[in-house]
Protein backbone atom coordinates (compact mmCIF):
# COMPACT_ATOMS: atom_id res chain seq x y z
CA UNK A 1 0.00 0.00 0.00
CA UNK A 2 1.60 3.10 -0.85
CA UNK A 3 1.45 6.73 0.43
CA UNK A 4 0.44 9.58 -1.34
CA UNK A 5 4.51 10.57 -0.91
CA UNK A 6 5.84 7.22 -1.25
CA UNK A 7 7.35 6.58 -5.13
CA UNK A 8 7.25 3.19 -6.28
CA UNK A 9 10.88 3.21 -7.53
CA UNK A 10 10.47 -0.65 -9.08
CA UNK A 11 8.14 0.74 -11.39
CA UNK A 12 9.37 3.54 -12.61
CA UNK A 13 12.31 2.07 -13.35
CA UNK A 14 10.85 -1.04 -15.51
CA UNK A 15 9.43 1.73 -17.57
CA UNK A 16 12.18 2.78 -18.27
CA UNK A 17 14.50 -0.80 -19.05
CA UNK A 18 11.37 -1.23 -21.18
CA UNK A 19 11.41 1.84 -23.02
CA UNK A 20 14.80 1.04 -24.38
CA UNK A 21 18.30 -0.44 -22.86
CA UNK A 22 20.14 2.39 -24.68
CA UNK A 23 18.70 4.95 -22.38
CA UNK A 24 19.01 3.52 -19.56
CA UNK A 25 23.07 2.66 -20.41
CA UNK A 26 23.43 6.76 -21.79
CA UNK A 27 21.50 7.29 -17.92
CA UNK A 28 24.12 5.06 -15.94
CA UNK A 29 26.58 6.39 -18.04
CA UNK A 30 25.80 10.15 -16.89
CA UNK A 31 25.07 9.24 -13.24
CA UNK A 32 28.11 7.66 -13.17
CA UNK A 33 30.15 10.34 -14.46
CA UNK A 34 28.24 12.81 -12.65
CA UNK A 35 29.01 10.55 -9.14
CA UNK A 36 33.19 10.77 -10.55
CA UNK A 37 32.82 14.28 -10.60
CA UNK A 38 31.67 15.10 -7.14
CA UNK A 39 33.59 12.33 -5.57
CA UNK A 40 36.83 14.39 -7.21
CA UNK A 41 35.52 17.49 -5.95
CA UNK A 42 35.27 15.83 -2.49
CA UNK A 43 38.47 14.41 -2.50
CA UNK A 44 40.20 18.13 -3.72
CA UNK A 45 37.71 19.78 -0.76
CA UNK A 46 39.00 17.58 1.65
CA UNK A 47 42.79 17.62 0.55
CA UNK A 48 42.70 21.74 1.12
CA UNK A 49 40.73 21.21 4.35
CA UNK A 50 43.57 19.02 5.45
CA UNK A 51 46.25 21.90 4.14
CA UNK A 52 44.34 23.90 6.00
CA UNK A 53 44.57 22.26 9.10
CA UNK A 54 48.06 22.28 8.99
CA UNK A 55 48.74 25.52 8.33
CA UNK A 56 46.26 26.42 11.12
CA UNK A 57 47.94 23.81 13.59
CA UNK A 58 51.12 25.53 12.77
CA UNK A 59 50.01 28.72 13.52
CA UNK A 60 48.59 27.93 16.80
CA UNK A 61 51.72 25.43 17.88
CA UNK A 62 53.73 29.14 16.80
CA UNK A 63 51.16 30.84 18.73
CA UNK A 64 51.63 29.25 22.03
CA UNK A 65 55.04 29.18 22.22
CA UNK A 66 54.91 32.73 21.87
CA UNK A 67 52.29 32.70 24.54
CA UNK A 68 54.45 30.71 26.71
CA UNK A 69 57.52 32.59 26.10
CA UNK A 70 55.63 35.59 27.26
CA UNK A 71 54.20 33.90 30.39
CA UNK A 72 58.31 33.02 31.24
CA UNK A 73 58.94 36.74 30.95
CA UNK A 74 56.26 37.65 33.23
CA UNK A 75 57.01 35.11 35.75
CA UNK A 76 60.80 35.83 35.82
CA UNK A 77 60.42 39.72 35.76
CA UNK A 78 57.56 39.31 38.91
CA UNK A 79 60.33 37.33 40.57
CA UNK A 80 63.13 40.05 40.13
CA UNK A 81 61.11 42.77 40.71
CA UNK A 82 59.78 41.43 44.25
CA UNK A 83 63.43 40.23 44.89
CA UNK A 84 64.55 43.74 44.37
CA UNK A 85 61.76 45.50 46.56
CA UNK A 86 62.38 42.67 49.32
CA UNK A 87 66.25 43.41 48.98
CA UNK A 88 65.69 47.26 49.30
CA UNK A 89 62.88 46.94 52.09
CA UNK A 90 65.67 44.43 54.31
CA UNK A 91 68.17 47.32 53.38
CA UNK A 92 66.21 50.77 54.49
CA UNK A 93 65.42 49.26 57.67
CA UNK A 94 69.09 50.05 58.66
Amino acid sequence: MDTPNHFNWGSIFAIRISSGGDDVAQEIETETKAQNDLISDLQITLSQAGAGVKNGMKRLNRTIQQSSNHIVHVIVFGLVFFTFVYLWSKLSRK
